[in-house]
């Protein structure tokens, strides 16, 4: 039997639940033991999905303290935030366990980087993305950072393509929320230019806000012939619907928070044969999408230069999506950290 290794499990939203779920997996299939720390009537999470993984249920943080300090079989405890990793920090020392933090984005995060540089408890993380290794190492100076215990391990999607399904001509999808981080707005200023040259064109907008995207359509359309908006109710769904079209928009604005971001959106893109459309924010995706050709890359700043291949081979997307995001990858990289 391999190492065991608590993981505790928070719910933050079906998207982030999902790739926690993807991480349990990965650490089983890597010869870990995932015992799941859950807090009793959390109603979000659904014990049911995790049939098969030993399950240990909290009432409070004294009990989930003393449930760390005198398990003696476990080694190692996965945290999903830094409050979580603060909390865990006194238990975790005083029983010699070692700390994962996956480290989702940076702004919670540098209230932990400045903990961390003053305790330097932990030395062990699973990060997004190389850039954020990068900024992490810069900014705080972490050489402490243990490479042999810490991986890149980029947010994961649990789709799969439809190959049954066909892709529709000309065919764009944009499918998430309308937050201004989002950029939903520029992403209707992309398609309208995109529109001066591909008049059959088709943006479908898939979002359970309908009314604020159609009002937003509105602002920026005043013929709204090649624009759908529709919401999907079941996620279970959406590999089908994504597996239709051609590219999807995944814009962002180029500041820190993106530059070290691995939206998940990407993975489920590239995950159905969707060739993303993007910004230079996320300059690991923009590497990935240079070296395999799988996407579009366009100037936030200057629309007016863009070029679309409609060539209606999405190959390339499989072929990026094995070399950043397949199974037997990050399971490597676990089975390096556990062993």
């Amino acid at each position: 039997m391999g190492n065991k290794i608590f993981i505790i499990c928070n719910f933050y939203s079906i998207q982030v639940w999902s790739a926690i779920k993807l991480h349990i997996n990965y650490i089983s299939k890597a010869g870990g033991v995932p015992v799941l720390i859950i807090k009793k009537g959390s109603a979000s999470i659904d014990t049911n999905e995790l049939k098969g993984f030993e399950i240990w249920e909290y009432s409070n943080l004294f009990s989930l303290f003393m449930h760390i300090l005198t398990a003696k079989d476990v080694k190692y405890v996965w945290c999903p935030d830094f409050i979580v990793v603060i909390k865990m920090f006194i238990p975790c020392l005083l029983s010699c366990k070692k700390i994962y933090f996956w480290v989702q984005g940076i702004l919670p995060e540098e209230d932990y980087m400045k903990f961390h540089k003053k305790y330097l408890f932990s030395s062990n993380y699973i990060l997004v993305s190389y850039s954020m290794l990068d900024f992490l190492q810069k900014k705080y100076c972490l050489k402490k950072i243990n490479e042999k215990r810490s991986i890149i391990v980029p947010c994961l999607s649990e789709f799969s393509r439809n190959f049954n399904v066909i892709k529709k001509p000309n065919s764009y999808v944009y499918i998430g929320g309308l937050s201004v981080w989002q950029q939903f707005d520029k992403t209707l200023l992309i398609f309208k230019q995109i529109l001066k040259y591909e008049k059959n064109s088709v943006l479908h907008v898939i979002t359970f806000d309908i009314e604020k995207a159609n009002r937003k359509i509105n602002d920026v359309f005043s013929d709204r012939d090649n624009i759908s908006v529709y919401s999907i109710l079941n996620r279970v769904e959406i590999p089908n619907i994504l597996s239709q079209f051609e590219y999807g928009f995944i814009i962002r604005e180029c500041n820190l928070v993106n530059y070290v971001a691995s939206p998940i959106k990407f993975a489920e893109y590239l995950a159905c044969g969707v060739k993303p459309i993007t910004t230079n924010a996320m300059p690991h995706y923009v590497e990935l999408i240079k070296k395999f050709n799988c996407g579009v890359i366009v100037d936030y700043d200057n629309l007016e230069n863009i070029e679309i291949s409609h060539d209606n081979d999405s190959s390339n997307t499989k072929k990026a999506y094995d070399a950043y995001f397949a199974l037997d990858r990050i399971i490597e990289l676990y089975q390096k950290i556990l062993c």
